[in-house]
């Protein structure tokens, strides 16, 4: 279906294509248009390549979503006008908000239990060949110290929508900058200190691969608990070409056991990959001879077993539901657009 979403506009220029995909790949049609969103993003007067835009689909309109699209893209099939998005003239959802995609220091998902933290500044990442990361220095924070952790929490439970942070049952660290092991691990205690400080409880998600080894695993088991590991996979092939260094040197071959490490240390796991870095026979599971490019696929079937995925926060910042089986049980990040 990815490739298929992936096809000339004109190929999804209607609402009832979309759903007859959806059909065809047993997934919520609410992901087969989410997904096309990602892949051509929206038409609009508004001058911005790349927007956070939270999304309520028709089809499901109790979920907001919020995707990280270009906003200008001309060719899309998806227009914005007046907050009405449309597909092929038909009335598809509404948009009811659009920030600009600056690395603030953190925001709030999930109505306000949920909440995704930028301590360390991105503009220091060498970044990735799909990862367009163009962002400016004045909004780009980076937090080392005890003291200023404190201070992002405090200006964000001003935010809060009920001002009230102990509500918070998950906070995802989210930047690419922990180059070593233990640079994660030691920010990771100290957040949790500051955390404890003010009284969260909050499971902390960290989306990196930087974090290997059983010893740090058992450390975050002592210190940070409790935690779940998000291994940034990406992709299964050309990860020396994709990727930057610290991603590329975990090879496809390890990830299964990087977290086997996380699970018996007692911490949830899960996984990001991006669906279109990859041929389809390299996606699909239980295929080991199906890649043409690659002899991974049987690690790949281990990494996917051992991993307990969670799609929506590394997919679209909605609520919890169970990743789709087509998609080989792999999250979507939003953030990279335009494959």
């Amino acid at each position: 279906m990815p490739v298929l979403l992936g096809e000339p506009s004109a190929s999804i220029a209607s609402l009832a294509h979309v759903e007859r995909l959806a059909t065809r790949y047993a997934v919520p049609v609410e992901d087969a248009l989410l997904i096309s969103i990602n892949l051509h993003g929206i038409s609009s007067d508004v001058p911005r390549h790349r927007a956070r835009v939270l999304v309520r689909l028709a089809t499901a309109p109790s979920v907001p979503w919020q995707v990280i699209v270009p906003l200008n893209a001309a060719r899309s099939p998806f227009h914005l006008e007046d907050g009405q998005l449309t597909l092929g003239g038909e009335s598809i959802g509404s948009v009811e908000r659009i920030d600009a995609d600056e690395a603030v220091g953190g925001y709030f998902r999930d109505g306000g239990r949920a909440a995704t933290l930028n301590p360390n500044a991105r503009s220091r990442c060498v970044g990735c060949a799909f990862c367009p990361n163009t962002l400016e220095s004045a909004a780009d924070p980076r937090l080392s110290e005890e003291r200023e952790l404190s201070e992002l929490l405090a200006a964000m439970s001003e935010q809060h929508p009920r001002g009230d942070l102990t509500e918070l049952r998950e906070i995802t660290v989210s930047t690419g900058c922990f180059e070593r092991e233990q640079a994660a691990v030691d920010h990771l205690t100290a957040l949790r200190i500051v955390l404890n400080e003010h009284s969260i409880e909050a499971r902390i998600g960290f989306l990196t691969s930087v974090l290997r080894t059983q010893e740090a695993f058992e450390e975050l088991a002592a210190r940070v608990s409790p935690f779940v590991l998000r291994l940034t996979a990406e992709c299964f092939t050309r990860r020396d070409l994709l990727l930057k260094a610290s991603k590329a040197t975990l090879a496809t071959s390890e990830m299964a056991q990087v977290l086997r490490r996380a699970l018996g240390a007692g911490h949830g796991t899960s996984f990001t990959y991006v669906v279109g870095l990859d041929d389809l026979d390299c996606l699909r599971p239980g295929q080991p001879s199906a890649c043409s490019r690659s002899k991974l696929s049987a690690s790949r079937c281990a990494f996917a077993a051992s991993a307990h995925c969670s799609a929506p926060l590394g997919k679209y910042d909605g609520a919890p539901r169970s990743c789709p089986a087509s998609l080989a049980c792999s999250s979507i990040p939003a953030r990279f657009s335009r494959w």
